[in-house]
């Protein structure tokens, strides 16, 4: 009897790893083509050792599409749309997705036991025929490959027409008068290039442009330069279309900044000015509200609101730390959000809540128009700490956050279904049954 436990043994492990026979209601594609009036769909699992053994079974708006066992696949063409995907085994629900599909295209998606389905960006077309498979496959590598090529050839010749058609405009460093020496000028000023250069207006050119091209005693007189035609007629070899400069001070305990806008004919085409009753390295702030009031001249913009206390209520335009501009109504310290405040969006996002330095920071609740929201505290401007999180087919995130990434907590699906765990950095989630102890 012991010499057949090693073949029954075997025979137990293969059957495991195989899994049962996989059953398809819907009928399957046969051939390799296009289908361009509905949207295919390849689902396979892989292959596990852990739960191989059942068979689970899938329902397209709770259509039954077959049952799936160890790495095997589901392929199946339903009409453009969304659509619910559910899989269950013994009526206990695995999966529950809503999607939606596109007529004429291909969806691959990933089944792996005890977790989630992950759609994956996919055009490739099905075929049963692996030969014709390769063949179509190799045709869209060189199709693909000529196609970057040429999008690169255009996009090198749209980069080269704009950055002609954009002004080339010098950025001179600030003069730095009482309270402040000129070093830190030097820096500051550098900050204000970053900014400037971020809105895509200009070629941006700075004091180590001005010590690449000139000599020194241009250079020299360059800095030196009490009005606009000195400095016209000391940098024309950086053939600069605008100057920037300007001068920083300190008056009594305010710090203020001016800077102005010089054109060909030395002219002040745009000035701007700001105070901040702040130390020196806080300057920093004051710079990047300065730059956007002046770009916000350039655009013809109204101008932004005076300076007002931290107790205060404005109405004003500023922008997130990813660059989104947004219209703001609250309290300010320095010129920027600060304390409770609300941020609205052109796109209909929203924020409500605390603000610190321009930057989400405390308790706040961010919103979107498809129905997603946001519960919960924020740092710096980034979802960090307990936060509750909301997406509009019912799905629900509750735990603990970082850098505006899930780190642990529990996941909840519409139906109620719950398991706990985190998104990893390539955007997947890795779920299971309970809260490790």
């Amino acid at each position: 009897m012991r010499k057949y436990l090693l073949h029954v043994l075997i025979i137990s492990i293969i059957f495991i790893l195989t899994g049962c026979v996989t059953t398809q209601y819907i009928s399957k594609p046969d051939h390799l083509g296009q289908h361009p009036e509905t949207a295919r769909i390849i689902l396979t699992r892989t292959k596990t050792f852990y739960g191989s053994f059942l068979l689970v079974e899938f329902f397209d708006n709770g259509k039954p599409v077959g049952k799936l066992s160890n790495g095997k696949k589901l392929i199946w063409d339903r009409p453009a749309g969304t659509f619910t995907l559910r899989g269950s085994v013994n009526s206990e629900v695995f999966v529950n997705m809503v999607l939606n599909v596109a007529s004429g295209r291909d969806y691959c998606l990933t089944y792996k036991f005890g977790g989630i389905c992950f759609l994956e960006d996919s055009e490739m077309h099905f075929a049963m025929d692996r030969k014709a498979k390769k063949e179509e496959i190799k045709r869209k590598k060189i199709t693909t490959q000529n196609h970057k090529l040429e999008d690169q050839k255009s996009l090198r010749a749209v980069i080269h027409s704009a950055e002609e058609e954009k002004d080339r405009l010098l950025v001179v460093p600030l003069k730095a008068q009482k309270g402040i020496d000129q070093e830190e000028a030097i820096l500051l000023t550098d900050i204000l290039s970053v900014e400037i250069h971020r809105s895509g207006k200009f070629i941006i050119l700075n004091r180590d442009d001005m010590k690449a091209v000139l000599d020194e005693k241009e250079f020299e007189l360059a800095m030196g330069c009490e009005d606009n035609i000195c400095l016209l007629e000391n940098v024309t070899k950086l053939a600069a279309n605008k100057i920037v400069a300007g001068n920083i001070g300190k008056l009594g305990k305010k710090y203020i900044i001016s800077i102005r806008m010089i054109n060909e004919d030395g002219e002040n085409e745009v000035m701007a000015s700001e105070s901040c009753a702040c130390e020196v390295d806080k300057l920093d702030k004051t710079i990047k509200q300065i730059s956007y009031k002046f770009l916000s001249y350039l655009a013809g913009e109204p101008t932004p609101p005076a300076r007002k206390d931290e107790d205060s209520t404005v109405k004003s335009v500023y922008k997130d730390r990813y660059g989104n501009e947004y219209e703001y109504e609250g309290s300010l310290k320095d010129d920027f959000p600060h304390g409770h405040g609300v941020a609205t969006y052109s796109t209909g996002d929203k924020y409500v809540g605390e603000f610190k330095d321009g930057y989400y920071h405390g308790q706040g609740t961010g919103t979107m128009p498809d129905g997603y929201k946001y519960v919960g505290e924020w740092k710096d401007g980034k979802r960090n700490g307990q936060g509750t999180n909301n997406w509009f087919n019912g799905d629900k995130y509750v735990g603990e956050w970082k850098d505006n990434n899930e780190v642990g907590g529990w996941y909840y699906w519409a139906n109620g279904t719950r398991k706990w765990g985190y998104r990893k950095s390539n955007g997947k989630w890795k779920l299971r049954r309970k809260k490790p102890l």
